[in-house]
């Protein structure tokens, strides 16, 4: 189900890195010591979030699914592209 490929992704690494890990918990900018954060991402997604939405029901179909999926993705890329620090 849903739940495996949540770990799978959380999992998947490349070049040596889990590109997922930061992301598998939600971000809290002052904890995680990321104060611009929320300056470049306005809709922040992690794969916990994700996993709750699964367990709860919230997604009522794939494509609510894999959109927040994506935007794991995207924020994460998003993110890291506009900093040098993190």
């Amino acid at each position: 189900g849903g739940d495996g490929v949540l770990t799978m992704l959380s999992n998947y690494e490349t070049f040596g890195c889990k590109i997922a890990g930061d992301f598998s918990f939600k971000i809290d900018p002052i904890q995680h010591n990321l104060p611009n954060y929320l300056d470049y991402i306005k809709k922040p997604m992690d794969l916990a979030t994700i996993s709750t939405n699964l367990n709860t029901g919230k997604y009522d179909s794939l494509e609510a699914f894999h959109a927040d999926g994506k935007l794991v993705f995207k924020n994460a890329i998003k993110y890291n592209k506009k900093t040098d620090k993190r």
